[in-house]
């Protein structure tokens, strides 16, 4: 099994606030409950109860006026005092404590998905780092209506799934009332994006991408529709610019990426014959990011800081997993390497807003450079490099016609440092430059 991507979708959810009302029985209070299990047993007159249950004749005619009151007793002609009909009910046996009926008003919060209105215990407020799946229009302009009908039906199967919990015993469902929308949330799943060897081709295993909704109420098959057809219209095909810029930019003329194209189109097979050199998937796929963490390590033997420059691509599925968050926080708080991350935008001050897949707090905390989209490289390509060190450059190849689901990023891992200097000069100079705004960096990107 191959990774070829590492991507989280995002499916959308509500959080509704659900009004209703139910029945249920409630126990008394200790003194009510103790006097009418006594009267359970048989009549008793006013001195009996007191003396049972140590209470003066004053608090006594108290209480038993409140319980006629409630028409839970009543007296008989040898003013001897009984259980009511109504106080007979509440019991079901001699032992059991009494229990009365009544009807609650209460408030709870639904966590619902939008595909299959499915109850959801798993739900995250921010939408970044992942690729938001949309809710059909139709459902969403109706989701108030939907949950309300869907709460209704499902009452008492939430009970016994634990989703909805009570104190009191056996509760009824009395009158759903209103159900209002009260905020968007998402529920994140990371996709098994793998390939597998069949006879001597490598395929894209459908089945490990389903396999990634089968904890989910919802139906697999329609949660793998949606999320096949959202991937799809993104992947806009991008071979011809990424082989020429393979065959003109001196830089990268040297490196063997091109060896997977073929005919104009992305060559599957041809990643069973890749080098130790070169990678397949997103620098931070987990093995990929092990071995990136380990060359950043061995840079580090010397204990001077280094300067690490990051040149991410303008590309519709980079940064989409919470392992591209957890490694730039790795790399922002490290105190062996400088990060200096060069982001792909149209200008300084839309920056931030174009690159969604970097938090906001983490523009105060790093240093990032917004930098001209058509400027230095293709914007299809990424760039790592390490003065005197290393570089690795990865191509993040779209092929409409390929099986795959999304870009497919291909790397290699180069320590001619001919490359790696020069490739480090230029972002280096860039740097430089950013406080005039000239060339094609536009400057550091600040936080607000």
């Amino acid at each position: 099994m191959l990774n070829y991507h590492y991507v989280d979708v995002l499916l959308p959810v509500q959080k509704f606030l659900v009004d209703f009302s139910f029945s249920g029985k409630k126990p008394l209070d200790f003194v009510h409950s103790i006097l009418l299990r006594t009267l359970r047993l048989g009549p008793c007159s006013s001195v009996q109860l007191a003396s049972f249950l140590n209470l003066d004749q004053n608090e006594i005619t108290i209480l038993l006026n409140e319980l006629l009151a409630k028409k839970e007793i009543k007296s008989t002609e040898n003013d001897l005092f009984e259980l009511s009909e109504a106080a007979k009910r509440y019991f079901k046996s001699v032992s059991d404590i009494p229990q009365v009926e009544q009807i609650s008003d209460r408030t709870v919060s639904m966590i619902y998905d939008l595909i299959g209105f499915d109850p959801i215990l798993s739900y995250e407020y921010s939408g970044t780092n992942g690729i938001q799946i949309q809710a059909d229009q139709d459902r969403l302009s109706e989701s108030e209506k939907i949950a309300k009908a869907t709460f209704q039906k499902n009452f008492y199967s939430y009970i016994e799934q634990g989703v909805l919990t009570f104190y009191q015993d056996h509760p009824q469902l009395y009158k759903v009332g209103k159900v209002t929308n009260d905020r968007q949330l998402f529920n994140r799943v990371n996709l098994d994006l793998s390939l597998k060897l069949q006879g001597d081709q490598l395929i894209p295993d459908v089945h490990a991408v389903e396999s990634c909704f089968s904890h989910l109420p919802s139906s697999t098959t329609l949660l793998t529709e949606m999320v096949n057809s959202t991937l799809q219209s993104i992947k806009v095909d991008n071979i011809d610019s990424i082989q020429a810029e393979l065959a003109y930019n001196p830089m990268l003329e040297s490196l063997k990426i091109k060896n997977f194209l073929k005919k104009g189109k992305l060559d599957l097979t041809y990643l069973v014959q890749r080098t130790e050199q070169q990678i397949v998937g997103p620098i931070y796929e987990p093995s990929n990011q092990e071995k990136f963490l380990n060359l950043l390590e061995r840079c580090t033997e010397d204990k001077n800081v280094q300067d690490l420059y990051w040149l991410t691509p303008s590309n519709p599925f980079f940064g989409e997993s919470t392992n591209f968050k957890n490694l730039l926080n790795k790399l922002i708080t490290s105190e062996s390497y400088d990060l200096k991350m060069f982001l792909p935008c149209t200008s300084l001050k839309n920056a931030r807003w174009e690159n969604n897949h970097i938090e906001r707090s983490l523009f105060s905390s790093g240093k990032f450079l917004a930098l001209e989209e058509s400027g230095l490289f293709n914007s299809d390509f990424e760039v790592l490099v390490v003065k005197n060190k290393f570089c690795i450059v990865i191509a993040h190849i779209h092929d409409s016609d390929a099986p795959v689901l999304t870009a497919v990023p291909i790397g290699e891992l180069t320590l001619d440092l001919n490359i790696v200097n020069r490739l480090a000069e230029v972002f280096a100079k860039s740097e430089q430059q950013a406080d005039g705004e000239r060339g094609p960096c536009y400057g550091v990107i600040l936080a607000k």
